[in-house]
């Protein structure tokens, strides 16, 4: 599973991703932040500080999550990005709406 950690405070909470956000994994990670956002959390930040691969589902996963949080006012950020990570998100035209830092 890709999420080893979640810090939550409040309507607000970490996510530490650890491994690779691929297709093997991305089907555990979408139950739990479905069950999250439905528990009223709305500003998820993902740590990517042990992250070095996301393939197009790991995208989709991240652009489905920021659509659920922006219906109720919320939104995604994505800290300690690899070079190349954020570069991807860049060239995709995500790295703004995906808060990436």
């Amino acid at each position: 599973m890709p999420i080893s950690n979640i810090e939550r405070d409040g309507n607000k909470a970490m996510f530490y991703v650890h491994g690779n956000l691929t297709s093997a994994n991305v089907s555990d990670m979408k139950e739990i932040l479905k069950n999250e956002i439905k528990d009223g959390l709305n500003h998820l930040i993902f740590d990517f500080a042990n992250t070095q691969i996301i393939d197009s589902s790991g995208i989709g996963i991240l652009v489905a999550t920021y659509n659920s949080v922006s219906k109720i006012g919320g939104r995604v950020e994505i800290v300690n990005a690899s070079a190349d990570i954020k570069k991807l998100l860049q060239h995709m035209r995500l790295s703004e709406r995906l808060g990436v830092m």
